[in-house]
């Protein structure tokens, strides 16, 4: 069994096939086998991400949190910053490794032209004023240039309309409000650390029905400590904001402070 899931750590037995005992049986082993084997797999992910692959990085990260959710290890309490971290490094891995967004698309605006007639002879001509030539309608028509010789195409845009402003009476607005908000535990990567106070914030976004559905840093904390938070804030719970009486979504800016150790 020890080399079953050596081999293949995510082999499942078949329920059907196999006798209760040998079914429990073979959970122990997974119990006894896997955490060594998911922190030599944390490991190698985190080699991975500082030698720069971080696509190859983010495919180990997201194996070692889905062994990190196997049910056998659900009660063993020295994986769960482990956890904590891995989710972190797969949003931060799945952040750096996505492809940049398509460039917008070219608008070309061009501005009325003003034509002048020539001056007047100030003897048969009678007295000249400026004539300004009418600007055509707006004409959806791509901006592209087709050749070097080729006039580009553009978009002639009416001027805009007056804007006009009225005061209205105050929307009735009411903050979110912290339901379930545990704090990952300080773990001070040196002496140095232990003995210094940091301070920083974090965002978290709200949505209607409470749930925490993204998570930024404002002000960083401690760069070890930064994506444990935010990795934990993705568990947070919120009474949701309030606006005329109805659930909305909202940002909450939360203030975080690490203490020194008292030993």
């Amino acid at each position: 069994m020890a080399d079953i899931v050596a081999a293949d750590p995510f082999f499942a037995m078949d329920q059907d096939a196999a006798s209760p005992s040998v079914i429990a049986q073979f959970a122990d082993v997974r119990r006894r086998i896997l955490p060594p084997q998911i922190r030599r797999g944390f490991a190698q992910a985190t080699s991975l991400y500082r030698d720069g692959a971080k696509a190859q990085a983010n495919e180990r990260f997201t194996e070692v949190l889905r062994l990190l959710d196997d049910p056998a290890l659900q009660n063993d309490q020295s994986l769960t910053d482990l956890t904590l971290v891995a989710s972190a490094f797969v949003e931060l891995t799945r952040a750096q490794t996505a492809p940049p967004p398509p460039p917008p698309p070219i608008t070309a605006v061009a501005r009325p032209v003003v034509a002048a007639l020539a001056p007047a002879s100030p003897v048969t001509d009678p007295p000249f004023e400026p004539v300004r030539a009418a600007a055509a309608p707006p004409t959806a028509v791509p901006a592209v240039m087709t050749s070097p010789a080729a006039v580009s195409p553009v978009v002639l845009l009416p001027p805009p309309a007056p804007v006009r402003v009225t005061a209205t009476a105050p929307v009735p607005y009411e903050p979110a409000v912290a339901v379930v908000r545990p704090l990952p535990k300080w773990n001070p990567p040196d002496a140095r650390s232990a003995a210094r106070k940091f301070a920083g914030a974090i965002t978290v976004d709200v949505d209607e029905r409470g749930k925490v559905i993204g998570t930024s840093t404002q002000r960083t904390i401690h760069p070890s400590y930064d994506p444990v938070v935010l990795a934990a804030a993705r568990g947070w719970v919120y009474k949701p904001a309030l606006q005329k009486g109805r659930p909305v979504r909202s940002e909450v800016t939360v203030e975080i402070e690490l203490l020194p150790s008292a030993n």
